[in-house]
């Protein structure tokens, strides 16, 4: 004898007015800018760990405390600064 099973379909609520756009917009809100891997920044400083860029900082000041941080922690990984208004790297040297 075999036993046949059926599932009942679930309907969702109806969306209230003007909720779905509002939670469109907090999404688009919270979401950080992804950085498009083909191209370098044109404004302020980037930090790079083994040649990806990983973050972008308004000034060097908060870009080397950053890449010191980051280089204390994980002494083995390549940490440069790009400065987008000279096209430069910078190296980050591990602290002693």
């Amino acid at each position: 004898m075999s036993v046949r099973v059926t599932k009942g379909t679930l309907k969702a609520s109806e969306p209230r007015e003007n909720e779905a756009e509002r939670h469109g917009e907090e999404i688009e809100a919270q979401r950080p800018r992804n950085i498009p891997a083909n191209t370098t920044p044109t404004h302020g400083f980037a930090l790079e760990v083994d040649a990806k860029i990983k973050s972008q900082h308004p000034t060097l000041e908060a870009a080397m405390s950053v890449a010191t941080e980051l280089k204390r922690k994980f002494p083995m990984v390549q940490v440069t600064i790009y400065d987008a208004a000279a096209k430069t790297r910078t190296l980050v040297e591990a602290g002693k």
